[in-house]
């Protein structure tokens, strides 16, 4: 397999989750019965390249991809996430997942009505017993940087303190506190945040963006006067886009123009 077999996965599953969001985002503002047709088709063929069987990547068939992405139109942005980092001295506390056996920090999506913490919240509860308080907020990380999911997903990371002992509950099968070098297999995009959470913690910081930018590439060349450019993946969803819709957005704006 070669080496570059993992980003070359990632990629592609970042250009199928772009295309899905730009199609979700055009069949949610679009009134024109052709332009739906090509927004749709747009989403289905996001379905397709998300499901392409990749070196390394998790194996996903047409069928159950296409149902989930025609059966979610309101995927037009990043979905959130929240964790809990749990201390006892220098140990982490870490949940096993019952879906695939991997450990974890105690985290999932957020629902609708709650705040990052709340979240954390009641992640910390329903998956180890624990009721805990957010204390500080150590890491805010991004699947499309430090990978972990093919879905562009945003993660705070907050430090809590709780007591008590945890138990396994229905979303894990263990838990236990484990020393920094001494992880059990852990889940995809955990290693990362658990070195950046456990960082954060000794400087003090809240670290965010893994690569140290403070302005995105694209506003550097605008004020030097030049065209942005993009990541290799972004120009890709936007060429894809070009072709497809080439002519529906001139005739939106005539639309646009003659109203």
């Amino acid at each position: 397999m070669s080496a570059d077999a993992p980003e070359l996965g990632q990629r592609l599953a970042g250009i199928a989750d772009e295309l899905r969001s730009h199609a979700n985002l055009g069949l949610l503002y679009v009134q024109d019965a052709h332009d739906l047709a090509r927004y749709r088709r747009i989403l289905e063929l996001s379905a397709e390249l998300a499901a392409l069987p990749t070196p390394g990547g998790e194996a996903l068939t047409l069928p159950m991809t296409r149902s989930a992405y025609l059966n979610n139109l309101t995927h037009i942005g990043p979905l959130l996430g929240a964790e809990a980092l749990v201390l006892r001295g220098e140990r982490v506390l870490l949940m096993r997942r019952t879906d695939n056996g991997l450990w974890g920090l105690p985290g999932g999506l957020v629902e609708v009505g709650e705040t990052l913490a709340e979240a954390a919240t009641r992640e910390l509860l329903e998956e180890t017993g624990l009721a805990g308080q957010a204390t500080r907020l150590l890491l805010v990380s991004d699947t499309h940087a430090d990978g972990g999911s093919p879905l562009h997903i945003v993660t705070a990371t907050f430090l809590f303190g709780a007591g008590g002992e945890p138990q396994p509950t229905l979303e894990a099968s263990e838990v236990g506190w484990f020393a920094p070098g001494e992880w059990p297999p852990l889940h995809d995009g955990h290693p990362v945040r658990l070195e950046r959470a456990l960082r954060a913690l000794k400087t003090r910081e809240t670290l965010f963006d893994a690569a140290p930018l403070n302005t995105h590439p694209a506003q550097e060349r605008s004020a030097a006067g030049r065209p942005p450019v993009f990541s290799p993946e972004v120009e890709q969803a936007q060429k894809l886009l070009r072709t497809l819709l080439f002519g529906t957005l001139g005739r939106q704006n005539d639309r646009d123009a003659s109203s």
